[in-house]
């Protein structure tokens, strides 16, 4: 498997649900080809939605985001500026 990484460099401690991210691109992948489509016009698709992402936290690369304080769900992780405090 893929070993997620901190931006020093340090692994990721709960890989779950990035570990998740091959499988799904593996179906789209098989889903696509068996509706027809080109493989290659496929791979280059994925390319281009990855390349189109958006980092949501700022803009700020490899900052980490600040859970907000006044939380009262803690399963809806919602985030407050960056918390690398730059």
């Amino acid at each position: 498997g893929i070993t997620w990484r901190q931006p020093d460099g340090r692994p990721v401690s709960c890989e779950e649900k990035l570990d998740e991210i091959p499988e799904y691109c593996q179906e789209a992948l098989e889903d696509a080809l068996l509706m027809g489509c080109d493989e290659r016009q496929v791979r280059e698709v994925f390319e281009s939605i990855v390349k189109a992402i958006q980092n949501p936290y700022g803009g700020k690369k490899n900052c980490p985001p600040v859970l907000d304080p006044g939380l009262r769900n803690p399963i809806k992780k919602v985030v407050q500026g960056c918390g690398c405090g730059t």
